[in-house]
Order: C-alpha cells, then sequence, then structure tokens
C-alpha cells in the first residue's frame, strides 16, 4: 500500500557551502584513487612474462561528475555545495563531513544572524 502524502516545503531555503580542509580534500583523492586502482584490471600472466595493457577506465561517479571536474573540484575549488560533497563521500565510502558538522555550524550562524546589534 502506498500512501501519497505531499511532501511539504519548508517555508525558506538555506543554501551550505563546504571548505574542505587540505585533510578532507586528501582523504577524498585517496579514496578515488583506490577505487580507481581497485577498478583496474591487473597486468595478466601468460608463462613466465607478463602483458600489461592501458584500459580507460571511469569511476561511477563519472557518469555524474567527469573526471576533470572531480578534479577540478577538489583541487582547485575554495568551496563545494554541501550536496555535492555529500554525493562525493557516498560514491567514495568515506565521510568527511558528517552531520553533527553542518548541524554546529548551521546553529553558529543562527545565532550570528540574530544577535543583539548593541552587543557587537
Amino acid at each position: 500500500m502506498t500512501s501519497k502524502m505531499k511532501q511539504q516545503r519548508l517555508p525558506m531555503y538555506l543554501s551550505c557551502r563546504v571548505v574542505l580542509n587540505d585533510d578532507q580534500r586528501s582523504t577524498l583523492k585517496a579514496a578515488y584513487h583506490q577505487q580507481l586502482k581497485e577498478l583496474s584490471p591487473q597486468p595478466a600472466r601468460i608463462g613466465g612474462s607478463t602483458v600489461s595493457t592501458s584500459t580507460a577506465i571511469n569511476h561511477p561517479i563519472q557518469a555524474e561528475l567527469p573526471g576533470i571536474l572531480l578534479t577540478d573540484l577538489l583541487n582547485t575549488r575554495e568551496s563545494l555545495p554541501l550536496d555535492t560533497v555529500i554525493r562525493i563521500q557516498r560514491a567514495f565510502g568515506v565521510e568527511v563531513v558528517q552531520p553533527a558538522d553542518v548541524l554546529k555550524q548551521a546553529e553558529n550562524y543562527v545565532k550570528f544572524m540574530f544577535r543583539d546589534g548593541n552587543k557587537a
């Protein structure tokens, strides 16, 4: 049985960008390269010799974010949209930004925005 509940919209929109530190970027890049390595075929051994081949390997996330765009995002962008970071984390099986981190920063933002103007 399926229910057709209309999903309620929030009365306001908030966007969030994440400034990744060097360790977080390194973690994401290492996970990406490790997964590409695991997807790559291993050299075949025939008798006493090794046959090496070259194959273009695509990570599943490259359907959404081509390799060059992914490299640009992880290497040159000061900040990334939160939803992009979450998609990358899920694709790579690592977590560099946790929900608690986002909630804490959202709380800090709200406190900052609604602070008493006389107490600066």
